[in-house]
């Protein structure tokens, strides 16, 4: 491939990295002002938020087909125009059905969008023969912060959820029809293979549960770490919001840098000690007595699992040649919808038990997943 199609393919794969994160920023930084808008309760609010975790499902049944079928650059573009509209939709919700409803909409196009855009990335990797994956996800995490500390503005001024969503979604919609020319066309080869189940190996197994594992602890940081700061710790409602962009600005710190990091200490280092700051973060954030040391939790939580999800990835493309085109797809979706299921399960536990048993329980899930470490590469893919 051409230096310079490459180079567009990479900057055009990173944008739609910034859009999913934009979109995920304005959603969730807004979700107190939506919960209050409609008088849920945590319970009521973790249900709906588990349509979100269905419309992920869905598409982990259907991300196969359809990128064999369509591509990735298809299937990344008609996800993402699905993921601004159901954003849009969201800001609409005047009843609890039909926000249950956008939520499952919402879900089944971010797993989309997050299966293909993941694939993208890979064949941009596999191009440049050096790891890449980090970078493409810090630009998600680039586009979390930017939404969540101008969400937070917005959230200050009073405006409605209505005119930021339906306002947003359209600048987003833009941002998509710009990016989609400089896509890869990935789909062509896959379409000479059968799909096929990949084959349920030690690795294979290892980067589900790790992926789980960490998807579902950045789910309830993104979902709840708003609610969490202004339920319990009782800050404003801006402040909430800004405590999700603390949590984005240090992920997205760790994810510059990752690529370099993986090269320099290996996926195996960057995956443990990640964890393990990540679950120092939670301690944090849990004993927290005010809102500095809760953003300083935040910001420990951000950066240890900022490198652990880009080598998931990474590590289940560079075996796909081997296992399948359903390989990545599997890996990808599976980790969407328990980053969609941690929300409405941190819901039903903090209605019974108060967030901060919840969070805990995060705290040991993520302890749970050090045992599979060792399915990381020790060194950094071909260079």
């Amino acid at each position: 491939m051409k230096p310079d199609r490459l180079l567009s393919a990479r900057l055009g794969t990173a944008l739609f990295f910034l859009i999913h994160g934009l979109v995920i920023g304005t959603w969730v930084s807004r979700i107190p002002a939506i919960q209050m808008k409609l008088g849920l309760s945590q319970s009521l609010l973790g249900v709906l938020l588990l349509g979100g975790a269905i419309g992920a499902l869905i598409a982990m049944v259907t991300s196969g087909w359809t990128l064999k079928w369509y591509g990735s650059k298809t299937t990344t573009a008609v996800s993402s125009f699905a993921f601004c509209l159901a954003l849009g939709f969201i800001g609409l919700s005047g009843s609890i059905p039909m926000l249950g409803v956008s939520l499952v909409f919402l879900g089944m196009s971010a797993g989309l969008m997050d299966v293909s855009m993941n694939a993208q990335a890979v064949e941009v990797e596999k191009g440049y023969q050096r790891p890449l994956m980090a970078s493409f996800h810090a630009m998600f995490s680039i586009g979390a912060v930017i939404s969540a500390f101008l969400s937070g503005w917005i959230a200050h001024h009073g405006i409605s959820p209505f005119l930021h969503f339906t306002v947003s979604a359209a600048v987003y919609f833009l941002l998509v029809f710009a990016g989609i020319p400089y896509l890869l066309p990935g789909g062509a080869a896959q379409r000479k293979e059968k799909i096929r189940f990949p084959k349920v190996d030690r690795v294979f197994v290892g980067l589900c549960i790790v992926g789980f594992c960490c998807y579902i602890t950045e789910g309830a940081m993104t979902d709840w770490g708003a609610v969490y700061l202004y339920k319990v710790i009782k800050t404003s409602e801006g402040l909430a919001a800004t405590g999700y962009a603390v949590f984005s600005a240090t992920m997205t710190v760790g994810r510059l840098l990752g690529d370099w990091m993986t090269q320099r200490f290996g996926a195996q280092a960057i995956v443990l000690y990640g964890t393990l700051m990540a679950v120092c973060g939670y301690i944090v954030a849990i004993t927290a007595m005010d809102s500095t040391w809760a953003f300083l939790g935040y910001a420990l939580v951000g950066l240890g699992l900022s490198g652990i999800i880009p080598l998931v990835f990474s590590t289940a493309g560079y075996l796909t040649d081997k296992t399948g085109a359903t390989y990545l797809s599997m890996i990808t979706a599976f980790c969407y919808f328990s980053y969609l299921l941690g929300p409405p399960v941190v819901g039903f536990i903090s209605d019974a038990f108060g967030l901060k048993v919840a969070f805990s329980l995060i705290t040991v899930l993520l302890v749970l997943s050090l045992p599979f470490v060792s399915v990381f590469r020790r060194k950094a893919p071909a260079t």
